[in-house]
């Protein structure tokens, strides 16, 4: 989605003003300034005016019935007209600019009967068409439209309140399908935003902002028509986020961020409520891994990871509050395990393996911290056995 322009600046693009027609000056006795013409019941018909003292006339104004009708004006100094008046009863009622010197318009204003500009149509493009329209109520912008492809419809609908951006809708993919809405303070900052993605009849991202910074960002990744996803921002930073992944409409994932990167993330799998597997980041690298029965009680698995890779799991097996199962790996594979079988207090069981393999057991059978027998194992079996 296009990223809309400030407000300050979408504002101005919509507040210039109506070129005022200049003033027909006095005729000079001396040194005249004016050729007035006359038609044939005496009555002035047109005038051809130096205002500016050049010996080159750079304005024309028409009349009809006595009444001033259309008034030309040079404001370029080629001899050529470049804004175009129009009169209705010796009143404003129309204006036409050429800004650039082209020959042509590329700006048009009306005005009501009070001399209050209602319309401005301005071609931003050169095209030779107006592709911005601007509605003006008491004078100030209320509402503008502008077809920013060229292909003759609008794209971007701004609405003004008392003369301030207000809200700004957009049809950035220019099917005519607005998918983009932005709402403003009366400070002309952006409150709230909202996106559609294609097809979607509801919006599927709604960002709220305060003060001008991004606060709370709810996503509909799904396109369930719910929001499933919220993302809270502290300093416009990415602090945590919540998802409901089973669409019970609470969250079942809670991650956190510092400084842009993954510090933790809670599941909770059974959808019970209650987070029961943890992640712990370093650097946004994955370290440790936490699966526990309930959110309150300790954990009956830890897994440890480097670089990627797990390097050791910690298991309580009989859900005693401690680990009697040790797990170790080397590039990934297990290649050692310790265990509390009978000892209280001490491994007396060891494991070692070799590409995923047992080749080895080690058994203290008298808890005195030696290993009493060996077994040796080839494809799974034992093949000799040592000790007593």
């Amino acid at each position: 989605m296009s990223c809309p322009a400030p407000a300050a600046l979408l504002a101005a693009a919509v507040m210039s003003a109506v070129v005022l027609p200049a003033p027909v000056p006095a005729v000079e006795a001396r040194k005249p300034r004016a050729v007035i013409h006359y038609d044939a019941q005496g009555n002035v018909a047109r005038q051809e005016i130096d205002t500016t003292g050049t010996g080159r006339v750079n304005l024309w104004v028409y009349y009809e019935g006595g009444q001033m009708v259309r008034q030309e004006e040079d404001t370029l100094g080629d001899g050529k007209p470049h804004v175009w008046s129009f009169f209705q009863d010796g009143r404003l009622a129309r204006q036409e600019v050429d800004r650039k010197g082209q020959g042509r318009p590329d700006r048009w204003y009306e005005l009501d009967g009070t001399g209050t500009l209602v319309r401005k149509a301005e071609d931003t493009t050169g095209r030779g068409r107006a592709d911005l329209v601007v509605h003006y109520e008491a004078g100030l912008p209320a509402r503008s439209e502008q077809d920013l492809d060229g292909d003759g419809r609008p794209d971007r609908f701004l609405v003004f309140a008392a003369g301030r951006l207000a809200r700004l809708e957009e049809a950035t993919r220019r099917d005519g399908q607005i998918d983009l809405r932005v709402t403003f303070d009366a400070k002309g900052e952006q409150v709230r935003k909202e996106g559609w993605s294609a097809g979607r009849a509801a919006p599927d991202s709604v960002a709220h902002y305060e003060a001008g910074s991004l606060v709370r960002l709810e996503e509909d990744p799904r396109g369930s028509g719910r929001v499933s996803r919220w993302s809270h921002f502290t300093a416009g930073e990415l602090a945590r986020v919540e998802e409901d992944r089973n669409g019970d409409g609470r969250p079942d994932v809670w991650v956190t961020y510092a400084q842009g990167k993954r510090v933790s993330q809670a599941e909770d799998r059974e959808f019970t409520g209650r987070a029961t597997v943890l992640y712990y980041f370093e650097n946004d690298q994955l370290v440790r891994m936490e699966e526990r029965p309930s959110d309150e009680g300790p954990p009956e698995l830890v897994t440890h990871y480097a670089h990627g890779q797990i390097t050791r799991k910690e298991h309580d097996t009989k859900r005693a509050g401690r680990f009697d199962l040790v797990s170790y790996f080397e590039g990934g594979v297990l290649s050692r395990q310790e265990a509390l079988t009978t000892c209280p207090d001490r491994p007396d069981l060891w494991v070692y393996y070799r590409n995923g393999q047992r080749i080895r057991q080690d058994e203290d059978q008298d808890c005195d911290g030696v290993a009493d027998v060996r077994y040796f194992f080839e494809n799974g079996s034992v093949v000799r056995r040592e000790g007593k």
